[in-house]
């Protein structure tokens, strides 16, 4: 790119010689309101409004300016670039520095001079959630014409026709193929696309105007997917978007390394949307950290043992990805704090979970999820999960067994792949068949004592089985602690022995759930919209409690401590290699 003071860019391809192909030269004239990109005298003029440039895209051009160069006059020339994109680029001011001193160069005489506002541009950290869908959407389109050129050499076929139909945006397409979904769902045996080449698509204001029987159910306020951090809910949120084709959103913040990853590598790009017209399920860990408010009319809450739980967020503060492990001889060089942050979690978990236990009998319904049960067991499977998630959500695929098998993506083999999530083989050893829970204590990242702090800290408040509320009298019928009441006791159920067994009784019933959604909340009243709105309140999220002070040491500050510690990233902790 160049640039001169008027405000006229160059856009160059740095590997052609462009003295011999002057086809491959545009010019793109920016201004205020619109992008003029022209290449040849024989090609007309291609006009793109600068209202449809998103933040990073426009940050990538204003990376090849300077302030100088007319950057600033770019953007100040309209109030919402100024008021809402300029901000982005500025300049922080040094501690106890209130102006910038600048060089100015006039007639050879270098000037200093003060100045309030001085800007740097710089990529925007976080890209545009529509674009991320439409690149999503295009590389699944690309997979099916692989498949396509596969299964016509296999068949030695000559049928050159498009797995899709021409003509129509990604959106469009994405709207088409649900509304010919819910249409084959009916007819038995039908065969479906696989489920990783399906398209998503956000909810639109177009959805409205789609006919009752194809129209997908909007509730407003959306759903919520609550859990404890590392507790699997990745793994959920592929799922529901594959039963329902429909984008989940989440409250943390876009521009942060973690959420970038999710959206970028592990295909969640819904990341830091919580509109409700938009995104009909979000994924918050609220209230162990604070993140965009918006109103839930029902949570799922999702639960995961918090022995592996914890031990995967310690690998998450330490080497600040989703997926990697760091070696055994970093636990042993930070054992001390390893112990302490454990019993620091273990008490953050209790308190989550009683929490949200807490709102099923105040504000929303909650349906309680377990990890293990939904990654499967001897009484329970993926499939039979997500069949209970999508009747207490009220989805029209609750009723669609086929759909519900069609979205775990079972293999040939029977083994599911999910998004990042890939089902490890089960293994005979000699304590019988291996399953991908209680790792953690099978690798001995606990000694006696700490599991004993561990019940000991359940212990201190208890459940009701029956009515799945907090209750101070121990002696009451069917009272136990939470850990007892998931089926995560060490000591009383012989955990993960009693999952491998099949001996653990269901939790989180949804009967409960289903007597609050008819009787104390009115939900599903169907308007002319096609909309299904809530005749009460809803819960907001992120708003008000938090179990973490500012001053946890195990909660974002966990990040100043790895950075000390790896040279600010530049020298990371070894990790397993996989």
């Amino acid at each position: 790119f160049c640039c001169s003071p008027s405000n006229f860019l160059l856009l160059q391809n740095p590997s052609i010689n462009h003295n011999n192909h002057p086809s491959k030269t545009m010019a793109v004239a920016t201004s205020s309101s619109t992008t003029t990109m022209t290449a040849t005298a024989a090609s007309p003029p291609v006009v793109v409004g600068m209202y449809s440039v998103g933040r990073y895209a426009l940050s990538i051009i204003l990376t090849y300016l300077t302030e100088c160069d007319g950057g600033v006059s770019l953007l100040i020339t309209n109030k919402r670039f100024t008021r809402y994109i300029l901000p982005l680029f500025r300049l922080r001011l040094s501690k106890g520095e209130q102006e910038l001193l600048v060089v100015v160069n006039n007639n050879n005489n270098n000037k200093q001079k003060k100045q309030k506002n001085r800007h740097q541009f710089v990529e925007y950290p976080a890209q545009d959630p529509e674009l991320l869908l439409q690149r999503l959407n295009t590389r699944r389109l690309r997979k099916r014409l692989i498949r396509r050129g596969r299964v016509v050499n296999d068949n030695n076929d000559n049928d050159d026709s498009c797995p899709y139909e021409w003509n129509k945006t990604t959106h469009q397409l994405a709207v088409s193929e649900q509304q010919q979904r819910q249409q084959l769902s009916e007819q038995q045996n039908c065969q479906q696309r696989p489920a990783e080449e399906e398209l998503l698509r956000f909810l639109m204001a177009s959805d409205k105007t789609a006919s009752s029987s194809s129209a997908t159910t909007l509730l407003v306020p959306p759903s919520v997917l609550v859990s404890y951090p590392r507790s699997g809910n990745t793994l959920l949120r592929h799922l529901l978007e594959r039963l329902t084709g429909i984008v989940t959103g989440s409250d943390n913040r876009p521009d942060r390394k973690l959420s970038r990853d999710l959206a970028i590598h592990h295909n969640l790009v819904g990341e830091g949307i919580v509109t409700p017209h938009r995104v009909s399920i979000i994924k918050t860990h609220y209230p162990e950290r604070p993140g965009s408010r918006f109103g839930a009319g029902r949570a799922i809450l999702l639960v995961r043992n918090p022995y592996d739980a914890i031990d995967s967020y310690w690998n998450l503060n330490l080497t600040n990805t989703h997926t990697e492990t760091v070696t055994n001889e970093i636990y042993e060089q930070f054992r001390d704090t390893f112990e302490e942050l454990a019993l620091n979690e273990m008490s953050v978990w209790l308190r989550f979970h009683r929490y949200w236990l807490n709102q099923n009998n105040k504000n929303i319904p909650v349906l309680v999820v377990r990890f293990e049960d939904l990654i499967g067991n001897h009484n329970s499977t993926m499939e039979h999960e997500l069949m209970r998630i999508a009747t207490f959500l009220q989805l029209p695929s609750s009723s669609d067994t086929s759909r519900i098998v069609h979205a775990c993506g079972r293999d040939r083999g029977g083994n599911t792949q999910v998004g990042s999530y890939k089902q490890p083989k089960a293994t005979t050893t000699t304590t019988g068949c291996k399953k991908p829970y209680g790792k953690s204590l099978e690798k001995g990242r606990y000694s006696d004592d700490m599991i004993r702090k561990f019940h000991e800290l359940a212990n201190e408040e208890y459940v009701c089985a029956t009515t799945n509320s907090l209750s101070d009298d121990q002696s009451a019928a069917g009272c136990c602690s939470l850990l007892e009441y998931f089926g995560y006791d060490i000591l009383k159920q012989d955990f993960p022995h009693n999952f491998l067994s099949g001996s653990v009784p269901p939790v989180g019933g949804l009967k409960n759930a289903a007597e609050l959604l008819s009787n104390k909340r009115s939900v599903a009243t169907d308007d002319d919209d096609g909309v299904a709105e809530s005749s009460s309140t809803a819960m907001e999220i992120n708003g008000g409690y938090q179990l973490r002070d500012a001053t946890d040491p195990y909660g974002r500050s966990m990040r100043q401590w790895r950075l000390d510690r790896t040279n600010n990233d530049q020298e990371p902790f070894p990790i397993v290699q996989r």
